[in-house]
């Protein structure tokens, strides 16, 4: 009797992690982004800020926060943060040179953060963001062009995201007729449709969507475009030349995603995580 009662438990016990397991699972898919045929990912809470002085980074306590004009402070003694990066310095953060030869090595600035369950973040490459944004089914009606706080920016709906009960209007790229040719949207009128308070967008965050703000860029010290456009680095050199490498561009015109921009330009970073 006492060995029925404990096989009994044994196989109940066996049954609640498998389904905690599936309900896992399940959670993980929900807020996830497919970068290619067999792989998700999910994205860090905000773009990579650090801290020279300090030796600090951390992710962006807001999804839409942008320092801005501030990153022409950057130095290594620098007393405040910084979220513009020229490539590959996970090493080197603070290092501002307009020497292209100076960032010919790439070091993930992934390699700085640890995930919750000890996995490591990193940066995507061109060919999973250009997945993630044109080639992933109904691509195009999980991206979208708009405000959070008045900051623009591209929003970014997981894979299996269901905008429609929750009580909010969201204008996808599809709805916008935006048009794709090669590795580009083109929008024609540059219209906002979405813009949504911090009590809006907090609805949509729940269920994982991603906003990537219009962060400008960092020209070695002089800050452009802040507020207009969104420059976000890929982990990939462009096979074609050694001065430049694969970043993201992103406006309310248009996203390219196979944008070459010069090293030596301090650019955005939202790291992801894969899901296993």
């Amino acid at each position: 009797m006492l060995k029925h009662r404990t096989m009994k438990k044994i196989v109940l016990l066996v049954l609640c992690g498998f389904i905690w397991s599936l309900e896992g699972i399940c959670a993980a898919k929900i807020n996830s982004f497919s970068i290619a045929p067999e792989t998700r990912v999910i994205f860090s809470k905000g773009n990579v800020q650090y801290h020279p002085k300090k030796n600090l980074w951390r992710f962006a306590p807001n999804q839409y926060d942008v320092i801005g004009k501030a990153n022409e402070k950057v130095s290594p003694s620098y007393n405040g943060w910084i979220d513009l990066f020229a490539w590959g310095t996970g090493d080197k953060p603070s290092f501002v040179t307009n020497n292209y030869k100076d960032y010919c090595e790439f070091v993930d600035w992934g390699n700085n953060f640890t995930a919750d369950d000890h996995t490591q973040w990193r940066t995507l490459t061109q060919k999973e963001w250009r997945y993630l944004l044109l080639e992933r089914e109904h691509a195009s009606k999980l991206l979208g062009i708009g405000k959070v706080a008045g900051v623009l920016g591209v929003f970014i709906l997981p894979d299996d995201a269901d905008v429609s009960d929750l009580g909010i209007d969201f204008i996808s790229l599809a709805d916008q007729g935006a048009v794709q040719k090669w590795t580009r949207y083109s929008l024609d009128k540059g219209q906002v449709l979405n813009n949504y308070t911090i009590k809006q967008w907090e609805v949509f965050e729940k269920i994982g969507v991603v906003f990537l703000p219009f962060t400008g860029k960092r020209d070695v010290k002089t800050t452009e475009q802040i507020g207009d456009s969104g420059y976000y680095w890929t982990s990939d050199n462009d096979p074609t030349t050694l001065l430049r490498s694969y970043g993201l561009l992103i406006s309310n015109t248009k996203i390219n995603i196979t944008q070459p921009i010069s090293k030596q330009t301090g650019c955005a970073i939202r790291l992801v995580n894969n899901i296993k």
